[in-house]
């Protein structure tokens, strides 16, 4: 079979045209099978405290939503019917020390206010509140990494959410984000769009 390859140039030429980024056989790198890539919807989580009944913001869905594929398909598909996008980050785990300093990250966009963008790991959202009460959201992100660790594994730095900026019309537009190849621009670590909804 043929295999499409999708540099940054047809990227922009797929949105533009109104086409998709994804062709169900992009080359993936051999590092894409090292992801785990998790969809987490933000919202406050009420607990009690003793005297006291307080909020805190948590994933309180935390769901996988691929593996072993540099192809994540469309971020938008993953976002439950009624949650607003903005509360939705998707991040991975990968091998502890994974190097990827040969590859490097591209985002484009259809419109400019209607994009996924970079946001960083916040990793004490991943774990309750009532797991560490005494702790502070830096000290439960200590615990959270140092869990992660013992199973020789990491959160990749980054993440990403979508972003529909001073309520634009984004209904249609079509964003996309791909970690490439510095030297062929043809391999790809992961690669996922999102088709807005409204």
């Amino acid at each position: 079979m043929k295999q499409v390859i999708f540099g940054i140039g047809a990227l922009a030429i797929a949105l533009t045209s109104g086409g998709s980024a994804l062709a169900g056989d992009t080359p993936c790198a051999p590092e894409a099978k090292k992801f785990e890539w998790h969809m987490c919807v933000v919202a406050p989580v009420e607990y009690k405290r003793g005297m006291k009944t307080e909020s805190r913001d948590e994933c309180v869905v935390d769901k996988v939503i691929a593996t072993g594929t540099c192809e994540l398909g469309d971020l938008a598909s993953h976002v439950p019917e009624g949650t607003d996008p903005d509360t939705v980050e998707f991040y991975a785990i990968v091998p502890d020390g994974l190097k990827l300093d040969d590859y490097e990250v591209q985002y484009v966009k259809e419109h400019r206010s209607c994009a996924i963008e970079p946001t960083s790991v916040t990793p004490w959202r991943t774990m309750k509140f009532s797991e560490a009460f005494d702790k502070s959201n830096n000290e439960r992100t200590d615990l959270v990494i140092a869990k992660l660790k013992k199973k020789k594994k990491a959160f990749y730095p980054d993440s990403f959410f979508l972003r529909r900026l001073m309520e634009a019309d984004c209904k249609g537009k079509t964003a996309a984000v791909g970690m490439v190849d510095k030297k062929t621009q043809s391999k790809y670590v992961f690669m996922a769009e999102a088709k807005f909804q409204k």
